[in-house]
């Protein structure tokens, strides 16, 4: 292997290792599914389990600009808020009730207040 390049395997077992890392499986359960021991996934892919974090936000950024670009409304509606500093204004605007509520509630219509 060249310094700096990886064979096809090892990218791939590089790929496995950062899924499973985002994911959050525990490091014994990564080396039973990648069949590597544990101080090798430790000491060669050391990256892959600190970047963890990164690969999924990249991956899950990535789905959220595919929906808003393909007009998911709810998808353009995070992305502007997330990405662009968009925020929604609402008023909220109190009239006032023409009857008070008061009234309405103790006036009984079968007489025995009278």
């Amino acid at each position: 292997m060249a310094q700096g390049k990886k064979t096809q395997w090892e990218e791939s077992k590089s790929n496995q290792i950062k899924m499973l890392a985002s994911l959050d499986v525990p490091l014994s359960h990564i080396a039973d599914i990648t069949k590597l021991d544990r101080r090798t996934i430790q000491l060669v892919y050391k990256a892959e389990l600190e970047t963890q974090e990164d690969f999924v936000h990249s991956h899950v950024k990535a789905k959220i600009i595919q929906l808003a670009l393909k007009g998911d409304k709810d998808m353009l509606k995070h992305f502007s808020k997330c990405q662009m500093g968009w925020s929604e204004k609402s008023e909220v605007e109190h009239k006032g009730i023409s009857t008070p509520v008061i009234n309405i509630i103790t006036n009984k219509k079968d007489g025995s207040d009278k």
